[in-house]
């Protein structure tokens, strides 16, 4: 399983926007720094090409790998652990790779977030549209 960096695919940037994830603001809301970020996409690199997602949240009903997954990452700047830190939502099972949706802190800037309540539905929508894109183009595919 590969990461890819969700904000080198304008298509994925633009998805994650149509269902309300926006990762430039994400990065806003949470004080994540471009040396922070770089640490983060590289643990959660190494995390995933060890097939290790964090916990499922949403798994697809049409496409057995595809999946929404949310693992914890500490926040070695504020000296918070995995417990307090940063939340990233990751998409899994698109072939084999995986990409960033959405990153929050469980407790730093104005905007913490406790939990994902508000964002299941947007998720469970995101992951519908893949379904349907996948689908889709393996039925062209198939003709």
């Amino acid at each position: 399983m590969n990461l890819i960096d969700t904000f080198d695919c304008q298509m994925l940037m633009n998805l994650l926007k149509n269902h309300g994830f926006d990762l430039i603001k994400d990065l806003k809301r949470t004080g994540l720094r471009k040396s922070g970020y770089a640490r983060l996409i590289q643990d959660v690199t190494d995390d995933v090409s060890n097939n290790n997602f964090g916990d499922r949240l949403i798994q697809s009903d049409a496409i057995d790998d595809l999946a929404v997954y949310k693992a914890r990452y500490k926040d070695t700047e504020r000296g918070e652990g995995k417990r307090g830190g940063y939340r990233v939502i990751l998409v899994v099972g698109i072939g084999d790779i995986a990409f960033i949706a959405h990153i929050y802190h469980k407790h730093a800037g104005k905007h913490s977030k406790p939990d994902l309540t508000d964002d299941r539905k947007n998720l469970r929508k995101l992951v519908q549209e893949i379904e349907a894109g996948i689908l889709s183009s393996l039925e062209n595919d198939l003709e």
